[in-house]
């Protein structure tokens, strides 16, 4: 079985057997609340010419940890997530205490 990181968007999911019989993940639980996060529970961010194209270095600004790019990516929902952010945009940041509601 495979090992997931803590801060793994699949770690709550339950372990499911694909057709093939290979062992997969599912769905996040309350997914839904990812999509409609409210403005108690983030803030604006605007992007900067060093953080453009990378979720990840966002992520790792905010909560010390690039592999939560994933949470930052599924509030914004960029049409086209190939080098998004641009610089100059404005994103959506959940707060420490809603990233971590999610685990």
């Amino acid at each position: 079985m495979a090992q997931l990181l803590n801060t793994s968007r699949f770690i709550k999911t339950p372990l499911v057997k694909t057709r093939s019989g290979r062992d997969t993940y599912g769905v996040i639980e309350g997914f839904d609340r990812l999509k409609n996060i409210t403005g108690d529970n983030y803030q604006s961010f605007t992007v900067d010419s060093t953080l453009s194209g990378r979720p990840d270095l966002i992520a790792h600004q905010f909560y010390g940890n690039s592999h939560l790019e994933w949470v930052i990516v599924i509030i914004n929902r960029p049409k086209n997530p190939l080098n998004w952010p641009s610089a100059g945009e404005v994103i959506k940041v959940p707060n420490n205490n809603f990233v971590r509601s999610l685990f």
